[in-house]
């Protein structure tokens, strides 16, 4: 499948991830200068994020005030192993290349997660990280955490929202905060937010990941499941899996 995806791009696969060695969650791709680990995100998400008895947030590692949502913190420690070592033997490999993380929705949260646990415990810093419709991953210490290491790490964060998609709008920022706790996304969003031109977008604040200006300002009852599964005018999720199989 993943050949099939990234099939005429200059890209061979070398590693692929799977979560408890079945269900699979990415892979990493190579070409001379650039490495490319991409996460899938899941057809349950949207179960998984409404239902509030797996929302709770968990102690962040190495971080006294974060918390992160206790899922996919999970989802990342059963792939932490067999993707740090890929990186690490592709870094070796080609120690100049450009190293890009990348993933939709839940593969979102999971590039997120693989770019702070390469930076502080393999030492080593993506280039840049491209999320699409990535949910919240934990708290605001979390983003801030997030924010000053990718500032550390030199790497560029760019987490792009498709028009209404409803998956970055969870878990929710406020609601509910009492029992799960505060969730809040890292900047910086880039939202495509015009139905006319699929490249028209709204390039959101630096230093906020919450923006009320760009899709943080959208009301709940104008937040589409329809909107998530489409970005950059390609098919997301499942279906772009069937397409690129087919």
């Amino acid at each position: 499948k993943a050949d099939r995806a990234i099939g005429g791009r200059g890209l061979s696969v070398r590693a692929v991830f799977r979560a408890g060695g079945v269900e699979f969650r990415g892979f990493l791709a190579t070409a001379p200068g650039l490495i490319v680990v991409s996460f899938r995100g899941s057809e349950t998400l949207l179960d998984y994020l409404l239902d509030i008895n797996v929302q709770r947030a968990a102690p962040y590692p190495g971080c006294d005030d974060c918390r992160a949502h206790s899922g996919f913190l999970d989802a990342w420690r059963a792939l932490n192993a067999s993707v740090g070592s890929a990186v690490l033997a592709a870094v070796a490999d080609d120690p100049g290349a450009n190293l890009i993380l990348t993933g939709h929705s839940l593969g979102g949260a999971l590039a997120l997660l693989a770019a702070l646990d390469l930076h502080l415990v393999r030492r080593i810093a993506p280039t840049a990280v491209y999320t699409f419709g990535a949910p919240r991953v934990g708290n605001p210490a979390l983003a801030r955490f997030y924010a000053a290491r990718a500032a550390a790490g030199q790497w560029a964060s760019w987490r792009v929202v498709h028009r209404h998609d409803v998956v970055p709008h969870l878990p929710p920022h406020d609601l509910l905060a009492f029992w799960l706790g505060r969730f809040a996304h890292a900047p910086r969003e880039v939202w495509y937010d015009s139905s006319a031109d699929p490249h028209g977008h709204t390039t959101c604040a630096q230093d906020d990941g919450e923006d009320p200006g760009c899709s943080r300002g959208l009301p709940f009852w104008r937040l589409s499941v329809k909107d998530h599964y489409r970005y950059l005018g390609e098919a997301a999720g499942d279906a772009a899996c069937v397409a690129a199989a087919a």
